[in-house]
């Protein structure tokens, strides 16, 4: 193992003997992910019996406890805990309507609640029980509970131990009864819908025996279980198997056996795709787990007998596996002092395909459950506890599709390392949404994970070596271990701990950003805007801090959360002071117009925060000029006046080009400009209702991450009296700098339910840039029938995308950002109070997180990105949102300009159309050919100076057009070529 002098003090490992009971970060789970287990309950006796998937694709884990006290009696409890798809507790609770309860079995209902079946007793801790039915709600409430006892009948106790959706509707619940003077009976209690007995059944072959566990068999149940053996000690001191088929009212059709002089058990039984009976448990006295499969008759089909470590193994749950085949679920004694969770799969022939055993080397661990995951894994429940002192926790163990999982942790915090000691002092704070990082050395696999409010972070991995980074949130910080740590695997269910110093480059300076956003944009609604601050910097943002806000014409401002004052129709609102490391929000209602507004149109609201300087050392090629842009419709006037000026201190100390874009289309290429200081240049176009934008290339060296550009929507009418919409949100806006942040978003009337959108769209709605950074936004509105109280956002981002970049916006409502295992991102929101939307929906009715990402380096021309979320709302299945897309075409925007011209949004009969220009430089004349149209068509040809005007227009039939001079000044001009209608070509001419 590696270390530093300045890792000595923050660098722990240790073999865990006793296993964490809370775990303060989850992990994730996915198709590449090896899965992981989580640890529940106290310091008393806990185990878990039985797990589902539910519905909102995490999990349900129900069992008893003794270390929750719930009532007087503060004995075992029924214990349930609701987890997310990653493992993280949702709700935790205990149960406890009688003196002593065990819960066995569960299922999930159809109003998504759940029906826990056990066992009770009023009296005393060894009884006698009662059946118990408890109904839960699915945020963990109690609705109902129903016991079963039968003392008509001689009976002084009931156990159930499992419960089954019948085909009516109904549950059945299986178990055994037992009596003062003679042998237990097998139980079947059969209820309706709402829990109410229906008929019971008690079956007795004349020996103890009991029902395990219980399937659907065609309308009727099967239930396997145990029996005691008929042959009398010494000859056996073991148990049989025993199978019942039995009708829908609880007759006996068949009974099956598996009987030898050692000990046998059924512990669960599935009905298969081929309608066989397939029951799981062990066999003989060293315990190996056996198979059996009967057929619908009960005849035994065939079976297998499996000894895994020659010590003792037992099949707990079985259930169906890929391709028709099986996985099971139990324990496997590895050698005499280590007892592990056992998975492992039956090829549809019972061969055995693969098996893990999954535990470390001082606990008994033991799945007592299992079920199938949506992901293709499996997720096991049972307990964990030590051999010497027998107490146990719940453990859940989420495997994969080869029930392997990650057992070890790094763990660690991140902090501010104010003495520059390269040491955790008392007192130094912790540093939180910092990115760590673990990439495997071998086959390059990354994992992440982000600090918490406490600095902390949490990494599961698998053998092997790792280096371990804290990446710094921005040039303002640095690590003590620049090149990381080298970490060293090589077994199971290890823990390493690394602390990460963390420095400042330039202490007490602080950094400032803003984001402000909104879920949608719509007509004659009130809009009310999130604005987001936070200082990432060194140094706290004194007193004085603010951030400014511009608002469309179409917004009007109506109030907002802070005080504010307003100076030449810009609102300040005053921040105080901001500590490093810390942040805030705030909100402002605005009303949207409702007239004079067109479907699509784009209407923005910019923001900057104050202190908005920088501390960094100042480029020595930026020489103080300062390139800005400006765009202005003067209707009356016909025009749209573009301005390009230096705001800065100094002359321009040499040329750059400016772009204007009409739409998709380039209309003018490149205008050079050189600008003394406070100097402008200004460039009108003609008012026919399309979209233009203007962008501009920035002096070298400039401070910040600037992008002047300015986009004019809706200016004058086309031929249809209408104007262009759509074309705004096509580009980034100049708000790259984290100081600054637009929000532009298209109006439109009606939203969907569940949303996310990407700014910008691209051109054509998908063309980016390998440059050009994403800002995802995921909006969603309650869809339920009742309050919506949790909900939960799921990305796991696209590789294309970097996931050290991810930086969070503004968001409705406050949540719990993580950024962890191999590229996911999830936000959580705790405590929302959206109402069931009514039909005229507003913003507050929605809640949504906004969040940014760079694009990873070396994204190459023709890469694509796609990307969709997940949106889990309480405890319902997951809403996917529609996929966002975007497509590079172009390194940077300087060749994206370039190859728009060619890449003009043509009709599909125009698809191969090619323009000639000849000569090219003229003089006198010019000749354009369209090459590559079939058919006949009216061509229009249009040559515009580079001011924007046209100087020359020609409407011919034929695909060939001479322009004369006449007079038109030397210099570079653009044309534009249409065919009935329809642009087909656009490009530069010179005349000398």
């Amino acid at each position: 193992m590696t270390t530093s002098r300045a890792l000595t003090l923050q660098f722990y490992r240790c073999k865990a003997f006793a296993l964490l009971t809370a775990l303060f970060f989850s992990s994730f789970f996915n198709l590449h992910a090896q899965g992981w287990d989580k640890y529940f309950g106290g310091n008393k006796e806990d185990l878990g019996h039985a797990v589902i998937q539910t519905s909102d694709l995490g999990y349900l884990l129900i069992g008893y406890s003794e270390s929750f006290a719930n009532g007087p009696d503060q004995d075992l409890d029924v214990y349930a805990v609701k987890t997310d798809v990653d493992g993280t507790v949702v709700w935790e609770k205990t149960f406890d309507p009688g003196f002593t309860e065990f819960a066995r079995s569960v299922v999930q209902t159809p109003d998504e609640g759940f029906l826990i079946a056990g066992e009770v007793s009023f009296d005393a801790v060894n009884g006698p029980f009662e059946g118990l039915l408890i109904k839960v709600s699915r945020d963990g409430k109690q609705e109902w509970v129903k016991t079963f006892s039968y003392p008509e009948e001689g009976i002084v106790g009931v156990r159930v131990n499992d419960i089954v959706l019948a085909p009516d509707g109904g549950y059945l619940m299986a178990g055994y009864v037992q009596y003062e003077d003679v042998d237990d009976d097998i139980l079947l209690i059969k209820t309706d819908a709402e829990g109410e007995q229906e008929w019971v059944q008690f079956i007795d072959s004349g020996r103890d025996e009991q029902a395990e566990a219980a399937a659907v068999m065609g309308d009727g149940f099967v239930i396997t279980g145990r029996e005691d053996s008929p042959f009398p000690p010494p000859i056996t001191f073991g148990t049989d198997i025993v199978t019942y088929r039995v009708d829908a009212a609880g007759s006996v059709l068949w009974e099956a056996r598996v009987a030898t002089l050692e000990e046998e058990a059924g512990n669960d039984v599935l009905v298969d795709g081929q309608g066989r009976a397939v029951v799981a448990g062990f066999i003989g006295n060293n315990r190996n787990v056996g198979i059996w499969r009967y057929d619908d008759s009960g005849a035994l089909a065939d079976s297998v007998v499996v000894d895994f470590f020659g010590q003792s193994d037992a099949a707990n749950a079985i259930i169906p596996g890929p391709d028709g085949g099986y996985v099971i679920g139990g324990s496997t004694e590895v050698n005499g002092a280590n007892v592990d969770m056992l998975i492992a799969a039956f090829d549809a022939s019972l061969n055995l395909e693969w098996f893990n055993n999954n535990g470390d080397d001082f606990n008994t661990d033991e799945a007592l459950g299992i079920a199938p995951t949506s992901r293709g894994g499996y997720v096991m429940v049972g307990s964990s506890g030590s051999l010497l002192n027998f107490v146990n926790d719940v453990v859940l163990t989420l495997t994969d599709a080869n029930g392997l999982i990650h057992s070890n942790y790094i763990r660690g915090k991140v902090f501010h390392d104010i003495d520059l000691a390269c040491d955790m002092d008392p007192g130094e704070p912790a540093l939180k949404g910092w990115l760590v990082r673990a990439t495997n050395a071998m086959d390059n696999e990354v994992f992440y994970s982000a600090t918490d409010e406490n600095g902390r972070f949490e990494i599961r991995v698998d053998t092997g070596d790792y280096i371990l980074e804290a990446l710094p949130l921005n040039a303002y910080w640095e690590t003590c271990l620049p090149n990381g740590v080298n970490i060293v695997f090589e077994d199971t269910y290890d823990d390493i701990t690394v602390n990460f110093p963390i420095q400042a480059v330039i202490p007490d300076c602080p950094l400032m950003q803003v984001d402000v956003s909104t879920p949608f944009l719509s007509n004659c609604t009130n809009i009310e805007y999130t604005v987001a601050y936070e200082n990432t910097g060194t140094g706290d943002a004194e007193a004085g801090a603010m951030v400014s806000l511009t608002f469309d014409p179409l917004l009007t401002f109506e109030s907002a959360s802070l005080p504010f004052v307003v100076e030449d129709g810009v609102y300040q609102f005053d921040l105080g002071s901001v500590p490093y490391n810390e942040g805030g929000s705030f909100t402002v209602s605005t009303q949207m117009a409702c007239e004079g507004i067109v479907e699509g149109q784009a209407a923005y609201v910019s923001a900057r925060i104050f202190p908005d300087s920088t501390c960094l050392p100042l480029d020595p090629n930026w020489n103080g000029a300062s390139v800005g842009v400006d765009g202005l419709c003067k209707q009356e006037e016909g025009v749209i006046e573009f301005g390009v000026s230096n705001t800065g201190t100094a002359a321009m100390s040499a040329a750059r080009d400016f772009f204007i874009v009409e739409e998709d289309l380039v209309v003018f290429l490149t205008q050079p400009f050189e600008l003394g200081p406070l100097e402008d240049t200004v460039v009108a176009l003609p008012a026919t209702g399309a979209t233009y934008r203007i962008v501009a290339e920035q002096v070298e060296g400039h401070p910040g991450s600037l992008f002047p550009t300015k986009a004019v929507e809706g200016c004058g009418t086309n031929d249809e009296g209408t104007y262009s919409t759509g074309f705004v949100t096509q580009w980034p806006e100049n708000d790259a700098d984290p100081a600054v942040s637009v929000h532009v978003d298209e109006i439109f009337e009606e939203q969907p339910e569940v949303y996310m959108t990407a700014h910008p769209k691209g051109l054509r709605d998908s063309v980016i840039t390998a440059e050009t950074t994403l800002t995802y936004r995921i909006f969603f509105r309650n869809i339920g029938e009742d309050t919506l109280t949790r909900a939960v956002i799921r990305d796991t981002l696209p590789e294309e995308l970097d996931i050290t970049t991810v930086t969070l916006g503004a968001s409705s409502h406050p949540v719990d950002f993580e950024v962890y295992h191999t590229g996911v991102i999830k936000a959580t929101f705790n405590g929302l109070q959206l109402p069931v939307a009514a039909e005229g929906v507003s913003t507050s009715d929605y809640a949504y997180l906004e969040f940014q990402v760079q694009q990873r380096p070396g994204n190459s021309a023709g890469t694509v990105i796609n990307n969709r979320a997940q949106v889990i709302f309480d405890y319902y299945a997951p809403v996917e949102t529609n996929l966002t897309h975007h497509v590079i075409e172009a390194l940077d925007y300087g060749e994206l300009l370039e190859a728009i011209p060619v890449d003009i949004d043509v009709p599909d009969w125009a698809e191969n159309a090619t323009i000639k220009v000849y000569p090219n430089p003229a003089s006198a004349f010019i000749t354009l050919e369209v090459v590559g149209i079939q058919g006949a068509h009216s061509y229009q040809f249009t040559l515009l100076n580079m001011n924007g005007q046209p100087v020359r227009q020609k409407e011919v039939d034929g695909a060939q057009c001479i322009i004369y001079r006449e007079g038109l000044p030397a210099g570079s001009y653009i044309y534009l070529v249409r065919a009935d209608g329809e642009k087909v070509a656009a490009g530069t001419l010179i005349i000398r």
